[in-house]
């Protein structure tokens, strides 16, 4: 389904170059026009075969080992600003991370390289679901240090050949690996990136950021309602958390119904917090307010 670009999003000149649709052989291999722009580079493009990411694990525990930059960014301090190429709606353009200040939350995410298996399991998760972080004014990137020519490979590849299909947000090119190296989830040996998730506010601070091993895949579903935590309010309260939620609630039940407190509370007051179920977690609200 076709998608309108962000207006935060500089499209490239669309007579600067020609894109073709990729059509898979039965070697798993396409063929992508270059853009026109880059003369010395006009020659089939072979994709990548899918690829195993080189680790260092332990016989008996299976762990992976890797060495990643020490310096994060803290939560609660300004996120690196970036400007780099991206690839979205099948075109090649621009992202400037600042852009989105003071407009939309962003949902920063990186993965390790294209064509591997764990990766499109999360890309895809997050396009099936965009209209639900868009509701919340939210805008996602994906980042990994592949090129935006292997980005546009791979999302030109559909999804029963292993590639993305449409996308309906951009997919960023770090082939320098600064923004990984800024945001501190560059494996320096290995040169890739480690599954980091960061939620950045419209002020352009970090509310939020998790990083995964390489084989960790992360949840749409726990990003949904950590993003919701970050950017939702209830008549001046700060939301809680479900877990907070359930515990506090179960003392003001009966002792007949105390034993069921967990299922009744979670059915009656659902975390989810857009407009149609905010009432109810107001109601709660008023009995547990400090």
């Amino acid at each position: 389904m076709a998608c309108s670009a962000p207006t935060t999003i500089i499209s490239s000149n669309p007579n600067s170059f020609s894109t073709k649709s990729v059509i898979p052989s039965n070697q798993f291999s396409q063929t992508l026009s270059i853009p026109k722009s880059f003369n010395g580079l006009r020659k089939p493009f072979q994709s990548r075969a899918f690829r195993s990411i080189s680790i260092r694990s332990s016989s008996s525990r299976r762990s992976f080992v890797v060495n990643a930059s020490a310096e994060l960014p803290l939560v609660g301090n300004v996120a690196p600003d970036f400007e780099a190429e991206a690839v979205f709606d099948q075109e090649f353009v621009k992202v400037k991370l600042s852009e989105y200040i003071g407009k939309k939350y962003v949902i920063l995410f990186f993965y390790p390289l294209d064509f591997t298996f764990v990766c499109p399991t999360e890309i895809t998760a997050f396009s099936d679901r965009h209209g639900e972080f868009e509701k919340l004014n939210t805008e996602i990137l994906g980042v990994s240090v592949d090129s935006v020519f292997s980005h546009l490979a791979w999302v030109q590849t559909d999804r029963k050949s292993g590639g993305l299909g449409d996308l309906k947000y951009p997919l960023v090119s770090d082939v320098t690996k600064s923004i990984s190296k800024s945001y501190g989830v560059l494996i320096h040996d290995q040169g890739i990136a480690l599954r980091g998730l960061f939620i950045i506010d419209k002020e352009g601070v970090i509310q939020h950021s998790t990083i995964n091993n390489l084989a960790i895949g992360r949840s749409v579903d726990e990003t949904m309602r950590t993003l919701q935590q970050s950017n939702s309010t209830c008549g001046g309260h700060n939301v809680l958390p479900l877990v907070y939620c359930l515990i506090v609630a179960v003392p003001i039940l009966s002792m007949k119904t105390r034993m069921l407190a967990p299922i009744a509370v979670y059915q009656k007051f659902s975390i989810h917090l857009n407009n149609e179920r905010k009432p109810a977690l107001s109601c709660l609200l008023q009995c547990i307010k400090p």
